[in-house]
């Protein structure tokens, strides 16, 4: 009785293979791809004994001296760019997104005195977006100022 050879199911293209449109490997070379990720963070709980909203005020003050740093560099690196997905994507900007609730207030500040594009940052520190679809720059901004306003943050 003769068998049959298995065959693979993941097969190799021959190395004359052209790509269709639409894989993977067709994108324009030199053009970006930006993915970005919005995580949440946890509430972590608290060491046995320690009373909550326990910083000191070094620990306030490092952390609004860390921001405005990180807010220097970025705006240096970026200014030159009118497009978002490279300026959002810029590691000083998603360290200011990591650094969580604990520099939204610093954030909303940041928005009131020196308009910029935070509100992805906002959006992704918050998990909330008070502005209504189709605002434009300025109406964002101060639907986020508002919701600030009403969080007690300004």
């Amino acid at each position: 009785m003769k068998t049959k050879p298995i065959q693979r199911a993941n097969k190799i293209a021959p190395p004359n293979h052209r790509r269709k449109p639409g894989d993977a490997h067709s994108k324009a070379r030199g053009a970006p791809q930006v993915r970005i990720i919005f995580l949440t963070t946890l509430p972590m709980p608290l060491p046995s004994g320690s009373p909550p909203n326990t910083r000191t005020m070094a620990t306030v003050d490092s952390l609004a001296a860390e921001f405005r740093r990180l807010v220097h560099e970025w705006k240096r690196d970026t200014h030159h760019l009118s497009n978002i997905s490279k300026k959002i994507a810029h590691p000083a900007y998603l360290r200011i997104i990591g650094m969580g609730a604990e520099a939204l207030r610093l954030v909303l500040e940041e928005l009131r005195d020196r308009p910029d594009h935070w509100f992805v940052a906002l959006r992704a520190m918050t998990n909330r977006d008070p502005v209504v679809p189709g605002s434009n720059p300025r109406m964002a901004r101060d639907a986020w100022l508002a919701w600030g306003r009403s969080q007690k943050l300004l």
